[in-house]
């Protein structure tokens, strides 16, 4: 699978960032669901390779937090 060159046309590799026929610089675009999928791969290895406990304990303290009202009046 090739893409054309946006400065000459010619047909270059789908990975390929500089053209073979003119030496342009062209950058390759990530597809949106790039981005998605990385970001979950992030999310996985922090959730495997960090420490449950703490996690757990930080989410715990967000659900419970007081009302703002009752913050402000401590």
């Amino acid at each position: 699978m090739s893409r054309p060159c946006r400065v000459c046309g010619a047909p270059m590799g789908k990975w390929v960032e500089t053209c073979p026929s003119c030496g342009e610089f062209n950058k390759v675009k990530l597809p949106f669901y790039g981005w998605v999928i990385g970001g979950l791969l992030v999310l996985l290895l922090m959730l495997l390779l960090g420490d449950p406990g703490a996690i757990v304990t930080v989410v715990d303290k967000i659900i419970h937090q007081p009302p703002l009202a009752a913050q402000s009046s401590n």
